[in-house]
């Protein structure tokens, strides 16, 4: 079975001993700003990162991934962004449903292009 890890805390993925495992960029700040964003890697596939576990706001920054290559994105999805019961520190980096069909949408988009 495929085990997905995020390394929010590290730098570089770990020995690739078990050929299961595929890596997720992650920067572990709630939300992440943009000008952290820059650390992305320049391309994503199966040797290093396979994918990216995004705490940005929006899905600006999950598309620049794909658009490198990321064959994963990883974010976290709400029902309500406005809710005042919502007061977990992920929530603000949280995205709609709307947002999460935009994203499927321009994702395959990019998957054509690039």
């Amino acid at each position: 079975k495929q085990c997905f890890m995020s390394l929010g805390f590290d730098s570089q993925p770990l020995d690739k001993k078990y050929s299961n495992v595929k890596y997720l960029w992650c920067r572990s700040e709630y939300p992440t700003e943009y000008n952290r964003m820059k650390e992305i890697p320049k391309s994503f596939d199966d040797t290093i990162y396979y994918g990216i576990s995004d705490h940005s706001i929006g899905i600006e920054a999950s598309l620049v991934c794909v658009a490198r290559g990321a064959k994963l994105v990883e974010k976290h999805v709400t029902y309500n962004k406005m809710g005042s019961s919502n007061s977990n520190f992920d929530h603000v980096c949280s995205i709609t449903f709307d947002e999460l069909a935009d994203l499927v949408k321009y994702s395959k988009l990019m998957n054509k292009i690039v």
